[in-house]
């Protein structure tokens, strides 16, 4: 060993073997719950039980006094985490089962998904925030400049900047002014560590400069080489912070500690703004590379060791490494240089398009082909684009000017996109709220408008709540009246109305001050606050003929059911469906019955047969009149219709109904289909395995 020069950690392996790789596997085993500490992961066959195990890194239940203790610390608790790796091993076994085992695996996975439920709603309050703050700054935008700066993205970001650093330039203190905005030379966007020295472009990374500093001073230094350092942190540290801004583990620790030392209450040190830690560093560190491609946090590394049973590691038995764990900060930044995201943009702009599933795909192909030597490249770039600036030619590293590794990539990536049918897990369990909390009147008979006598049904409704215009969430359905209108005492209704009249017809004016009111004979006022309504609804009878007895309305619907209705020769006279609520699903779950029920669907004896049930979720294959064959997934099911939506729309359902400007008509492509319309748009159900191919599917 001597001779050879080994290391004594190569030594040990040549001569004892590698112990620490585990057993090669040829598609990934149920599940993986890795034990902290110990290098061998173990397997678990019940993931929500732990056996007991006579693997020798497990530790066993020790004798005596400690009798009773118990290793639950070895499993991941984390629901999201389970899910994640779950999913992870379908798909990883789905392409092993086609392709055969990959040469390497490159996974990017969220950062962040072993976070306290605390944490997660701060994630989601800044969110929320931003938003509403992108919105304000939008209208004060379009107020000085017009709606075309107000639409630019540089602007909207420049005027974030401004306002974090109290409108002045943190590095000479020049005064920001609104007007100035709208405009790419009076200030500019600029690294606090420079792009050239650590290629973080993100938004913590960024602020405004006086284009002369940072042309002449500035430059490709540090915030601690620059000659007014100490004027700089002076600045940085009066930032304005965000409420809702996130807080890091210090913060949490100090909030712990002060909460303990009850005693202690002095004042709060104030709290800086995090570019602070930015502005404050001294050094890069020089493992850059490894740390753009590398991430340690939890749910990466599980899932890389969980990768690792392919090969007997993160690296073959021949020390070739076979798993890379990589950042997003380099995934974004490359689709844009390849210009991949227009791939899927029909307006042809190079942004993500975060309302088209595919833009995950479109990522994969970056992560795939991300690599120390490509980011190695990126780096010279920027360091080639540093020394243009710096001598007076601007700043030029435009898309496109990265090279990517294989040959007409935009063309093999934009014919595959087109291609990509989009899975997504399907869950068609019985769970969630059975009926809505509002109590509903016994039967009341009334006249509709066209005089026929119609079943209605009472309830009390606050003012406030009640629904102006015929929106289809809160109003008569065959009625076609709103919550106003069909207020049930005419002397109420009147006042409402009147009282609505005057307040401009928004019903969320009815405040404490702002109430109709009835004056008795006697002087007294009365204000109304609630309303009886009626409504033509479904109604549900529970606990009947009992004390508890109420009527409620179903909140959910679970599925639908598209049957063929016979004749008695069996042949097939039309088509209908019935729309199953959760609550009857529920039902006939506890009384041992199939929930998707196979004929008998008007319950009078009617020969029907099934055709095929639709959950919400669920995929069909339709051809639209005059449309060719398109791959739909189901947003929305009632008795009277249902919605349906592109296989890639990534979009909420409440979003799917508002149409802003500047999107293309491919955007609010929604088919809404009727019981009339199932022989015209012809319906198939199918599935999508997890690889994108389609095949039939029937109840």
């Amino acid at each position: 060993m001597k001779e050879q020069h080994l290391s004594y950690a190569k030594a040990c392996k040549e001569k004892y073997g590698d112990e620490t790789k585990s057993k090669v596997y040829e598609k990934l085993p149920p599940v993986l719950l890795a034990a902290p500490g110990l290098k061998q992961p173990h397997l678990l066959q019940k993931p929500r039980r732990l056996r007991t195990c006579s693997d020798k890194n497990i530790p066993q239940k020790e004798k005596g006094k400690n009798k009773k203790k118990s290793h639950k610390s070895y499993s991941v608790r984390n629901p999201l985490v389970l899910r994640a790796m779950t999913e992870l091993r379908k798909v990883v076994n789905a392409v092993i089962r086609e392709y055969g085992l990959p040469a390497n695996i490159h996974i990017e996975l969220a950062r962040d998904m072993k976070k306290c439920r605390k944490a997660r709603e701060r994630y989601k309050a800044q969110a929320d925030a931003n938003k509403a703050q992108r919105k304000r700054i939008e209208e004060q935008i379009e107020k000085i400049h017009g709606k075309a700066a107000a639409n630019n993205e540089y602007n909207i970001l420049k005027w974030r900047f401004a306002e974090e650093c109290n409108w002045e330039c943190p590095y000479t203190g020049k005064k920001i002014i609104p007007r100035n905005i709208n405009g790419l030379k009076l200030f500019d966007i600029e690294h606090i560590i420079p792009f050239s020295r650590s290629l973080d472009d993100s938004f913590a990374n960024k602020t405004l400069c006086d284009p002369e500093y940072n042309r002449n001073v500035k430059k490709n230094h540090l915030p601690c080489e620059l000659p007014n350092y100490s004027e700089i942190l002076d600045r940085v540290k009066n930032f304005t912070v965000s409420s809702t801004k996130k807080k890091n583990d210090a913060d949490e620790q100090n909030e712990i500690s002060d909460s303990k030392n009850k005693s202690n209450k002095s004042k709060s040190k104030k709290s800086f703004h995090p570019k602070l830690k930015l502005f404050q560093m001294e050094t890069i560190p020089e493992d850059f590379t490894s740390r753009m491609l590398n991430d340690t946090r939890y749910v990466s590394k599980a899932a890389g060791d969980y990768l690792g049973l392919l090969y007997g590691g993160q690296s073959d038995v021949n020390g070739r490494q076979r798993i890379y764990v990589s950042t997003g900060g380099m995934t974004a930044y490359l689709c844009r240089q390849w210009k991949l995201y227009k791939t899927i943009n029909e307006d042809e702009k190079n942004k993500k398009n975060r309302n088209d599933h595919r833009h995950h795909a479109i990522d994969a192909v970056a992560i795939a082909l991300c690599s120390p030597t490509l980011v190695k490249e990126i780096n010279s770039e920027a360091v080639k684009a540093s020394e243009r600036y710096e001598k007076g030619k601007g700043w030029s590293m435009p898309d496109g000017n990265i090279l990517s590794p294989i040959k007409n990539l935009f063309e093999q990536v934009e014919k595959a996109v087109k291609n990509i049918n989009v899975s997504r897990r399907i869950n068609r369990k019985i769970s969630g709220s059975l009926h809505e909390d509002t109590n509903y009147s016994a039967p009341k008979i009334a006249r509709d408008k066209h005089g026929k006598p119609v079943e209605y049904r009472h309830t009390r409704k606050p003012l406030q709540n009640m629904s102006k215009d015929n929106d289809k969430k809160d109003n008569d359905k065959k009625g076609e009246k709103n919550d106003i209108e069909n207020i049930v005492d005419p002397t109420i209704r009147r006042l409402v109305q009147e009282k609505l009249e005057r307040l401009g017809g928004n019903p969320k004016k009815f405040t404490e001050k702002e109430l109709p009111y009835i004056k008795t004979k006697s002087g007294r006022i009365i204000p109304i606050r609630k309303a009886r309504i009626r409504k033509n609804l479904e109604i549900m009878t529970l606990a009947p003929n009992t004390e508890k007895e109420r009527h409620v309305a179903s909140e959910t619907n679970h599925h639908i059911e598209i049957f063929e209705v016979l004749d008695m020769d069996g042949n097939v006279k039309k088509l209908d469906w019935k729309c199953v609520n959760l609550f009857e699903s529920t039902q006939r779950a506890r009384a041992k019955q199939s929930v998707i029920a196979r004929s008998d669907h008007y319950g009078d004896g009617t020969p029907t047969r099934l055709k095929f049930s639709l959950a919400k979720g669920e995929y069909v294959q339709a051809t639209p009149p005059n449309e060719p064959t398109v791959l739909l997934r189901v947003c929305k099911i009632s008795e009277g219709d249902m919605s349906l939506c592109l296989h890639s729309d990534a979009r909420q359902e409440a979003l799917r109904k508002e149409k802003k400007s500047g999107q293309t008509q491919s955007d609010f492509k929604k088919y809404r289909i009727g019981i009339k319309k199932l022989k015209q748009f012809n319906l198939r159900k199918v599935t999508v395995d997890l690889l994108g191919n389609i095949h039939p599917a029937n109840d």
